[in-house]
C-alpha cells in the first residue's frame, strides 16, 4: 500500500555506438542505414542516441514531424524519414526543416507538392506501401497510381518506397510480402532510379 515502483533504465551511450559501428562495417557501401529513433529512440533519448551514432548512420526515420524539428534543433542535419502519414501542419513542419515524408495518397501528393511550391524548394518523400501490415500505405495495386502523380510534381523527389513486414518470425508472410514488396519497388525505381527501396519490422 502506498508504495511506487519506478524503473530505470541505465544506456550505456558507448556501447551503443559501438554497435552502430558494428553494423555499419558489415553493409556494403551501397546500402543506407537509416537508424529508428521514433518515440524518444524507444525510450532510450532521442538526442541522446542520435548524437552518438550519428557518425555511422545515413539518416534517421521518427514517427512524427515534431520528432524530426528536435533533432533539426539539435544539430542533425542527415535526412530524417518521417514515418507516419501527414496531416495538417506536418506539410510546412516537413518542407520548412528539411523532413522526408512518407506518403500513401493522391491528395498527399497535391498537398505536399502546394506547401513545397508555396516556399520555393524541392522537397524529399518516400512511397509508405502496405503489404499487409495494414496500418497505413498505399496498395501494391495502386502504386501506378501513385507514380503517375508523382511524375508530375516538379517539387517532390523521390527519395525511397518502403514498407513494414507485419510478422516477421513467419517465413510464409516474410516471404509473401517481400515478394509483393520486390514488385512495388522495381515499379519505382523504374520511375525514380535513385530511390532506395527499404522493408523491415
Amino acid at each position: 500500500w502506498g508504495i511506487v515502483m519506478l524503473n530505470t533504465a541505465i544506456i550505456n551511450l558507448v556501447l551503443l555506438q559501438q554497435n552502430a559501428k558494428a553494423i555499419k562495417s558489415i553493409l556494403p557501401p551501397f546500402v543506407k542505414f537509416i537508424a529508428v529513433v521514433k518515440a524518444d529512440a524507444y525510450g532510450h533519448g532521442l538526442v541522446e542516441v542520435s548524437s552518438a551514432i550519428y557518425p555511422y548512420v545515413d539518416a534517421y526515420a521518427v514517427a512524427l514531424p515534431e520528432e524530426g524539428v528536435t533533432l533539426r534543433s539539435s544539430g542533425i542535419d542527415k535526412d530524417i524519414l518521417v514515418l507516419t502519414p501527414p496531416v495538417g501542419g506536418d506539410y510546412d513542419l516537413a518542407v520548412k526543416y528539411d523532413l522526408t515524408l512518407s506518403v500513401q495518397t493522391e491528395d498527399e501528393i497535391s498537398l505536399l507538392d502546394s506547401v513545397a511550391n508555396s516556399y520555393n524548394k524541392i522537397v524529399k518523400a518516400q512511397i509508405a506501401v502496405n503489404t499487409g501490415m495494414n496500418r497505413f500505405g498505399v496498395l501494391p495495386t495502386d502504386i501506378d497510381v501513385i507514380i503517375k502523380k508523382l511524375k508530375k510534381s516538379s517539387r517532390i523527389a523521390v527519395d525511397g518506397v518502403y514498407s513494414h513486414l507485419y510478422q516477421p518470425q513467419n517465413p510464409l508472410t516474410r516471404i509473401k510480402q517481400s515478394r509483393e514488396f520486390c514488385a512495388v519497388a522495381n515499379k519505382v525505381k523504374d520511375s525514380f532510379p535513385f530511390a532506395y527501396a527499404h522493408l523491415s519490422a
